[in-house]
């Protein structure tokens, strides 16, 4: 059987030849290509049986390139290799005929499995739809997890996810990694290794159980235990001493660190909900108790607490830093919302990452506001708030969270810097030519499309004083020079220089000058200068 590997990453597809055991299998290689549109074109010369693609390709994507397939090539296995977790591609997939979904990174024996699978499918003539049943089952049934409203009926379950629970408890694990980036592949060689060390440790005990990959640092574990002759109390047990020696082993062969927070066990799957949300909240528990790996909820659901994390007056002050490119005075505001906040943080820690979020969003909130706009203003809180997940601490959370907030401050506000100089003189030339108007704050930056406070910090830097300080100069040396050429008015002089209010004028040119406008010009007019 002719296999065929199309992938845009070209790394990927030299990896996907690699791990296949192609003598093994008796499988022979036809051709890597990075689009849709390559690989129908090689079809149009020669055949092939075997197509493994990924989704986000440029041009002819994954879908379409399957969905032609399905019409011209009907007999053709696809097996879909995508990081995309939405149950959507995979229900797509299944509608054009792939008989598998793998998602990265790639495993070599789920990977050579699969394709052993088709093979022997296609040397007994039976079409193996439950394969993708599960892939796809697997997929849906976390966002099961993740929200209330799961069926009550098990053998209902169990058909549409082609699983195997039965009546017992069941209970949900949430492991967090605390070693290594987000955005790295050792996160994901840790999960994997994690989850083969504990897999065998769960078959001991469970019926069925199965793990989620939820992102780069979380990984979600559904276990469904039978009635059996052992007490909970006693199966609680078990499973701890499961846990910890997974721990232990996945320390001694990696160095790295895992908490686990653990959901009490529920007596329905439709209950299995509170178990996700209890344990997602009970592993949050570390940043206080660090030196357990492993944290048990307390109950299924805690009330939340009334404190308001981050007041309105927070909300200011933090903007107001941001805004003046002050990432040492953002800091000082950080953790003193965290030494406010303390209290409820310590009751419950799930909050400190409810404040981190807050923190983030509004961070971007006001890069918005000052022009600093990004394709995806979540994506970047949820880049960053990955990386608070892998604190094993408060303090290490609010160093990462300060760390992150003046990454933002210095990385994309400090390019405005450059442009100090030019902003600050355009504002000076406005001023100059139109001192006569009504000169605000808000009406010169909207003339330079940048934020009234940045302005007015990026003006007093670059001029050595405020805005309004220079207009009142400008208009002063003005008043100077009419009031010297003796043909204008008090009243004509001060509308000339942009006052209505003639008094007004004079008080403030007697500031200015030290003498009122009509002393002025009588000693000027006696040879006595300025």
């Amino acid at each position: 059987m002719k296999v065929l590997i199309a992938d845009d990453e070209v790394h990927i597809c030299s990896l996907i030849q690699y791990l296949i055991a192609w003598d093994e299998l008796g499988l022979t290689p036809g051709g890597m290509f990075s689009c849709g549109e390559e690989v129908l074109e090689y079809l149009r010369g020669d055949t092939a049986d075997i197509l493994i693609c990924d989704i986000e390709m440029p041009g002819m994507n994954g879908i379409e390139l399957m969905q032609t397939l399905s019409r011209t090539r009907p007999e053709m296995k696809i097996v879909v290799v995508s990081g995309f977790r939405n149950f959507d591609y995979a229900r797509s997939a299944m509608q054009y005929g792939a008989c598998n979904y793998l998602l990265k990174p790639i495993d070599e024996k789920e990977l050579n499995g699969v394709l052993r699978e088709i093979v022997t499918s296609a040397q007994a003539g039976v079409r193996q739809d439950s394969v993708m049943m599960r892939a796809s089952g697997r997929l849906q049934l976390l966002e099961l997890l993740r929200a209330p409203g799961a069926p009550e009926d098990l053998a209902v379950i169990n058909k549409n996810y082609d699983y195997h629970f039965s009546e017992g408890t069941f209970q949900v694990l949430r492991a967090v990694c605390l070693d290594g980036e987000p955005a790295s592949d050792t996160l994901r060689l840790i999960q994997r290794m994690f989850e083969e060390i504990l897999r065998p440790r769960l078959a001991d005990f469970c019926r069925e159980f199965e793990f989620y990959r939820e992102s780069a640092v979380h990984l979600c574990i559904l276990i469904n235990r039978e009635h059996t002759g052992m007490s909970e109390a006693q199966l609680q047990s078990v499973l701890d001493s499961s846990l910890r020696g997974a721990i232990v082993e996945l320390g001694c062969k990696t160095q790295s660190r895992v908490s686990i927070g653990v959901g009490p066990a529920v007596g329905r799957f439709s209950e299995v909900h509170q178990s996700y949300l209890a344990a997602a909240g009970a592993v949050c528990e570390r940043l206080y108790r660090r030196e357990s790996g492993v944290l048990y909820a307390e109950a299924l659901v805690r009330e939340a607490d009334r404190i308001e994390l981050l007041t309105a007056a927070d909300r200011q002050a933090l903007a107001r830093c941001i805004e003046q490119i002050d990432p040492d005075g953002a800091c000082r505001q950080i953790r003193q919302v965290f030494r406010h906040c303390e209290h409820a943080f310590r009751a419950r820690p799930q909050r400190v990452f409810e404040c981190a979020r807050a923190v983030l969003t509004l961070t971007e909130q006001t890069m918005e506001h000052v022009g600093v706009v990004e394709e995806s203003r979540e994506r970047l809180v949820q880049s960053a708030l990955l990386k608070l997940e892998c604190c094993a601490d408060v303090p290490e959370l609010e160093a990462c969270l300060c760390g992150a907030v003046c990454e933002r401050i210095n990385g994309r506000l400090a390019e405005k810097l450059a442009n100090v100089s030019a902003y600050a003189q355009q504002a000076k030339q406005y001023i100059d030519k139109h001192y006569m108007q009504n000169i605000t704050l808000e009406l010169l930056a909207g003339q330079l499309n940048i934020n009234p406070t940045y302005l007015s910090v990026v003006f007093k830097n670059e001029i050595r004083m405020n805005y309004s300080k220079y207009l009142t100069m400008v208009r002063m040396e003005k008043a100077k020079e009419l009031l010297r050429r003796c043909d204008l008015n008090l009243t004509q002089v001060a509308h000339a220089v942009g006052y209505d209010r003639t008094a007004y004028f004079s008080n403030v040119f007697r500031q200015y000058v030290g003498v009122k406008p009509t002393e002025y010009r009588r000693l000027h007019q006696h040879g006595i200068g300025d």
